[in-house]
């Protein structure tokens, strides 16, 4: 375990489980908790996620695997969120519901008893906050989406903060230096 007890902490006591005498704790093949780490962007989610890589070890050895923008964004939750400009796509839905629900069992398998799947685009992105002047619209049905395709097993959602004041001049800072104009005292007055 890390000297800052990540493991210990995201662990939660989540591998608690009957075990014999000289067995290590494994819980049964169904029971494993599922929590989405939502973000938000420009708080932290990468430093998050490099640390829980340093830590694998330590944490597979606790039950406990994250599921991190690698696998998020590696096609398997294509066809679970929206789109933008178009419509949700039931057949595309029906497949990643499949291919997750594949991933879930080899998890289980695995002894996993805790996956955590963490990506700050499950919120949204940035840039769609920035043109519709709001934090994350449509957020709501995003991570509905998402607890429906990994069959509503949801354990528990928890998102990062940050002032909002703070989250809009970082969101902001990083898409001048990608290149955005600067934005107008009217852009800056709507920003909620």
């Amino acid at each position: 375990m890390s000297r800052s007890g990540f493991a210990g902490r995201l662990d939660g006591g989540l591998a608690r489980a009957a075990r014999g005498p000289g067995q290590p704790e494994r819980r049964a093949i169904m029971d494993m908790d599922i929590v989405l780490h939502l973000g938000a962007h420009r708080c932290a989610a990468a430093s998050l996620h490099r640390h829980a890589a340093a830590q694998g070890e330590a944490l597979a050895a606790r039950g406990v695997v994250l599921w991190g923008p690698p696998v998020t964004r590696g096609g398997l939750l294509a066809g679970v969120l929206p789109v933008p400009g178009g419509p949700p796509d039931a057949v595309a839905f029906g497949r990643a519901r499949g291919r997750i629900a594949l991933r879930l069992a080899q998890a289980r398998r695995a002894g996993t008893a805790c996956l955590v799947i963490s990506d700050a685009d499950l919120l949204g992105a940035p840039r769609i906050c920035l043109r519709r002047h709001r934090l994350y619209p449509g957020a709501g049905e995003r991570v509905a989406r998402l607890a429906h395709a990994v069959g509503g097993r949801v354990a528990r959602a928890v998102l990062s903060v940050r002032a909002q004041d703070a989250w809009w001049a970082s969101v902001l800072a990083c898409a001048v230096a990608r290149g955005h104009a600067l934005p107008s005292a009217g852009d800056l007055d709507r920003l909620v």
